[in-house]
């Protein structure tokens, strides 16, 4: 397991984009956060720190998080291939498709459990008692009761999900339930993704970061430069 450090974000930037109202009532959320962590850390943990919606997403949130005076910290999961393997067909099965068709039985419980045991080792070096965790998606989810036991708050978001419950969605939830159940907390992206057992769940929607490169507005000379600079385009064709 190793932290992914991460800058505090500019705040200028997100004040332009939200105006002085919202820049207002995100900082008072963010004080009121605060007091109610009373110096306590937020800890997410997810499986790889680039690639993928999670990354994507942490990569905005934990500098916000950072800059707006909130302990907020990264930690990404150790495995071997066999495990991506497994937390892989996991994930697309709780989507609702069979992935690559392999198992999900005793065999892969097991490697499953003993890598989220040997992740949750490096987990108790870091977390303290009363601090927040947030495991993201299902390939972090065994360490939802090694952090409880540490004396943590725990929080399992889920990032992908299925609006009509199938026979994949029923073998995946089947694998994942024992460990996300535990959890004191459940986040889900839309209504139709909870499971009737999930513990407390909330429901947040997808989001994007309006400061990030590929949601800013760029003017057509730039436009062209990386299009050009990517191979899409030519050197003597403008980009219209």
């Amino acid at each position: 397991m190793r932290e992914v450090e991460l800058r505090p974000a500019p705040l200028t930037a997100y004040a332009g984009v939200l105006g002085d109202a919202r820049t207002a009532r995100l900082r008072a959320g963010a004080d009121r956060a605060a007091r109610l962590l009373d110096g306590r850390t937020v800890w997410n943990v997810n499986s790889t720190a680039t690639g993928g919606g999670v990354a994507e997403l942490l990569q905005t949130q934990v500098p916000l998080a950072r800059a707006l005076g909130l302990d907020a910290r990264w930690l990404v999961i150790d495995g071997d291939p066999a495990f991506f393997a497994i937390t892989k067909r996991l994930c697309t099965r709780v989507y609702g498709a069979a992935g690559d068709g392999g198992p999900l039985g005793p065999a892969e419980l097991d490697h499953y459990r003993r890598t989220t045991a040997a992740n949750a080792e490096a987990l108790g070096a870091r977390v303290r008692p009363g601090d927040l965790v947030i495991v993201h998606e299902a390939q972090p989810a065994g360490l939802v009761a090694a952090a409880k036991a540490l004396g943590a708050t725990v929080v399992w978001r889920g990032h992908t999900g299925s609006d009509v419950a199938n026979a994949h969605t029923r073998d995946g939830w089947a694998f994942a339930r024992r460990f996300v159940e535990v959890a004191d907390a459940t986040v889900f992206l839309t209504a139709g993704h909870v499971p009737a057992w999930a513990p407390r769940p909330h429901v947040i929607p997808p989001s994007i970061d309006p400061c990030s490169p590929k949601n800013m507005a760029l003017d057509r000379s730039t436009a062209t430069a990386l299009l050009r600079a990517v191979g899409v385009l030519d050197g003597a064709r403008p980009c219209r």
